[in-house]
């Protein structure tokens, strides 16, 4: 779990130092095991972490649990695309890529194209580790990425 932590320590820190309280690794940790387990927001990552203390303190050697405040505040000032790109290689690394078979999903989201342009729909790719049930991936396909298949001329 060290590793994990180590991870998230190649994010620049930007916090006045004599003003820290709770190391960034940690408070992505914390983060992370909470959107792992599917919450959203910020008040479901303070209950994730109340419920969540000692396995918290046992897996990672956190003590400390940090407030809303403090969680809102970090969170706010760190990059969520190097984080996620992190968590992202954290997830590769945790399967077995040998004999691993990964699923890809498209879905378009419902209620979500423009009135009057039935293809403007957002559309969401997923990779999908089946043996270990981890979603390596998700993007968002705009409409340029998407294009219809040419028609064929029939006999």
């Amino acid at each position: 779990m060290d590793k994990i932590k180590e991870k998230f320590s190649s994010i620049c820190d930007t916090r006045h130092q004599s003003y820290v309280e709770h190391k960034l690794s940690d408070i992505l940790v914390i983060t992370m095991c909470a959107v792992l387990c599917g919450i959203d927001s910020l008040n479901g990552i303070i209950s994730y972490v109340e419920n969540k203390k000692e396995f918290l303190k046992n897996k990672f050697g956190i003590t400390k649990i940090p407030s809303k405040a403090t969680l809102s505040r970090v969170l706010n000032m760190v990059d969520a695309g190097n984080v996620a790109g992190i968590i992202t290689g954290i997830m590769k690394e945790s399967i077995e890529d040998t004999g691993s078979v990964v699923a890809v999903d498209g879905k378009a989201m419902r209620s979500t194209a423009k009135k009057g342009k039935p293809h403007s729909a957002l559309q969401v790719l997923t990779a999908y580790c089946t043996e270990s049930s981890v979603v390596l991936g998700q993007e968002a396909i705009n409409d340029s990425g998407c294009h219809a298949l040419p028609e064929r001329n029939m006999p």
